[in-house]
């Protein structure tokens, strides 16, 4: 729910000491991208405080461009069984772990 997913996680990258774990959606193909959308939606208009809804999602190659702009060699990853609705074409959930060296 930010602006930028890139900066975001160059920040992330810079104030993080010897790891960075993170949990993000990533899509697979252009369809999931919608439904995506249409559940980020639904789970956030109904707080009673904002929330951005920028809809920053990317595919799994474009988190490993941005690892590699980034110069970041190894990257731990791994796909997370979700059980909200998993007969919807939503995207696959990973946690990513990067040790800083």
């Amino acid at each position: 729910h930010c602006d930028s997913a890139e900066n975001a996680f160059k920040e992330c990258l810079r104030v993080a000491e010897k790891k960075l774990i993170f949990v993000e959606s990533v899509y697979t193909n252009n369809i999931e991208i919608h439904f995506m959308k249409a559940m980020d939606w639904l789970y956030n208009v109904w707080k009673k405080e904002s929330v951005s809804l920028s809809y920053q999602f990317l595919s799994l190659r474009d988190w490993e461009n941005l690892f590699k702009k980034n110069e970041i060699k190894e990257v731990k990853k791994e796909i997370i069984k979700s059980f909200l609705f998993p007969f919807l074409p939503a995207g696959k959930q990973y946690i990513f772990v990067i040790n800083k060296n």
